[in-house]
C-alpha cells in the first residue's frame, strides 16, 4: 500500500497536469514528507523500496 500510494512521489516519477506541475509536485512531496515524519514506520518496511523512502526523507529534511 505504501509503495502504491507514495512510491511515485518518492521516486519523482508521478505525472502531474501541464501548467500545474511545479505546484502539484511540491504539494505532493510536502504531504508525503509530513506523513512520513508523523509515522516513521512507513519509512522502513523491510522491502526493496526502503532506500528510496529513506533518501527522500533525508533529502527533504
Amino acid at each position: 500500500m505504501r509503495n502504491e500510494t507514495f512510491g511515485g512521489i518518492v521516486t519523482d516519477s508521478s505525472r502531474y497536469p501541464d501548467g500545474y506541475y511545479n505546484e502539484f509536485r511540491y504539494n505532493a512531496r510536502q504531504m508525503t514528507f509530513r506523513l512520513l515524519k508523523k509515522d516513521p514506520d512507513l519509512i522502513v518496511m523491510e522491502d526493496d523500496s526502503d532506500t528510496s523512502f529513506v533518501s527522500f526523507y533525508n533529502e527533504t529534511l
